[in-house]
């Protein structure tokens, strides 16, 4: 009797561990699966910021670290272009200008969105003026389009 006692005793041991070690592999292949989806939605998303960014080939007037550091606002100019799409090669005009101004002091940070259809005169290009500010990127890229907003601001 007692030996039966103890054999089922065993076999409820044997059977938790079993349940325990089935419980343990699906976390594991769970928290292996979900890390390698994480991993590659970061890589995906990296990526794209990646490409997203280009430099305007402008010389910096300014010095935007010691700025912050000093508390000073900054601005920055966002621009969204309608380039690329549906195998088009014309270099486009930007569809959405804003200036984003960072103040540290206040720790506020203002967005102005300039309406695309704001006549300017674009610097370099005196017979194409006055034209709508979003033909700036179209004449000369991205230099020519912060140069416009700050000559017009």
């Amino acid at each position: 009797m007692a030996d039966s006692r103890i054999q089922r005793d065993q076999e409820r041991h044997h059977r938790s561990h079993k349940l325990r070690n089935t419980i343990l592999i699906i976390i594991a292949v769970i928290l292996i699966g979900g890390g390698s989806f994480a991993a590659y939605k970061y890589m995906m998303l990296k990526n794209a910021a990646d490409k997203s960014y280009k430099s305007a080939g402008i010389e910096k007037e300014r010095n935007t670290d010691a700025l912050l550091r000093q508390k000073k606002p900054i601005s920055i100019l966002l621009m969204g272009t309608d380039t690329g799409e549906l195998h088009r090669s014309y270099k486009g005009r930007t569809d959405t200008m804003m200036v984003v101004t960072i103040n540290p002091k206040t720790e506020k940070t203002l967005i102005t969105s300039i309406p695309r259809d704001t006549a300017v005169n674009i610097p370099g290009y005196p017979a194409q003026s006055p034209a709508k500010i979003n033909a700036a990127y179209a004449y000369g890229s991205a230099k020519t389009s912060i140069e416009t907003v700050q000559k017009n601001a």
